[in-house]
């Protein structure tokens, strides 16, 4: 996730990675299709997920691997950031946030029929009264802060190691994985590093190693290791040229670029349009109206999701240059 729906906005005229996209476009998927199922039948889906031979495939495939991937990207491009004044940063992504959150938060309050003042206080706080699924974004905000603030002091593996390590301690478990994007990026820039993971067979390994990782019940410790299996996946992807052009395919990456207005709006779409599909199917069977209302829904989702993107470019790109005249009519010292 970037400090706008846009990767660009984090790293300034630098070229998109579409297969990147398309990760992010899966991990939405995840989260989406893990929260439709809870809603709509978890009982069932829970009793396959720990049986053979599902629980071979499926198991550690969760909501919560999806946020570590999105926290290790986080980490990685923030680390990139080319923005060389700290308070334009700081500003620009938190009324990023706030901005994402107030979108949301407003339209909950409108179809809940609850609009007060808590929707400005819920968005300024990165609160989550409204929309739960936001709970996210205030650790990706301060872990943003730390990565570009990392990148501007130019710290080693070493310095950011130990800030891993005391996030865990502090119990900000996912702040820390998002500092795992931090090493990313510096690992990928060490030569030694490209040339072993060339090999073919190396980046196998590291996806299989990823794999097994992710298979535990969920807990802290196993949030970290799904940012360790994040950023295998993260690292093999970036050297490996086939998954780059069969990730990089159009009809995928496209939809992918907007990310966060599609994991924004999953729930609504779920919850309100979800159950009009559900009752709509109703008597072609539980299986059919099932995968029907999946499908559809996440086709609704991908739809919607482009011109919600587009809004909130658009406002983004205001702020923006509303942050740059400020900071220009007042000049650091």
């Amino acid at each position: 996730m970037s400090d706008s729906p846009s990767e660009n906005a984090v790293r300034p005229g630098a070229a998109r990675k579409p297969y990147i996209d398309t990760l992010k476009l899966l991990a939405v998927f995840i989260v989406y299709a893990c929260h439709f199922i809870r809603q709509y039948h978890w009982d069932y889906f829970d009793l396959l997920y720990y049986q053979k031979p599902w629980k071979y495939l499926f198991h550690g495939v969760t909501g919560t691997l999806s946020v570590a991937f999105f926290c290790v990207c986080l980490g990685y491009f923030a680390f990139q950031s080319r923005n060389r004044n700290p308070m334009s940063y700081l500003l620009r992504r938190y009324l990023y946030f706030v901005l994402c959150g107030f979108a949301i938060n407003l339209t909950v309050a409108i179809l809940d029929k609850d609009i007060s003042y808590h929707v400005i206080g819920a968005s300024l706080r990165l609160g989550t009264r409204y929309f739960p699924e936001y709970w996210c974004m205030f650790h990706f905000f301060v872990a943003s802060v730390i990565s570009y603030f990392n990148a501007y002091h130019k710290v080693d593996g070493a310095f950011i190691v130990l800030e891993i390590i005391l996030l865990c301690i502090l119990g900000k478990i996912w702040m820390a994985v998002c500092l795992l994007g931090n090493l990313a990026f510096l690992i990928q820039k060490n030569g030694g590093f490209r040339k072993v993971i060339s090999l073919r067979a190396v980046r196998i390994l590291l996806l299989l190693a990823a794999f097994v990782i992710i298979k535990r019940d969920e807990n802290d410790t196993t949030y970290l290791l799904y940012g360790i299996a994040s950023t295998l996946l993260l690292l093999t992807v970036e050297n490996s040229p086939v998954l780059q052009k069969i990730l990089g395919a159009r009809i995928f990456s496209v939809p992918g670029r907007n990310e966060i207005a599609a994991y924004l709006f999953h729930t609504v779409v779920y919850l309100h349009v979800g159950k009009l599909l559900f009752a709509l199917f109703a008597n072609l069977g539980f299986g059919t109206a099932f995968i029907l209302t999946l499908v559809l829904c996440w086709l609704l989702l991908v739809l919607i999701s482009f011109p919600i993107n587009f809004v909130l470019e658009k406002c983004m790109g205001v702020i923006t240059r509303r942050i740059n005249m400020l900071l220009d009519s007042h000049p650091q010292p």
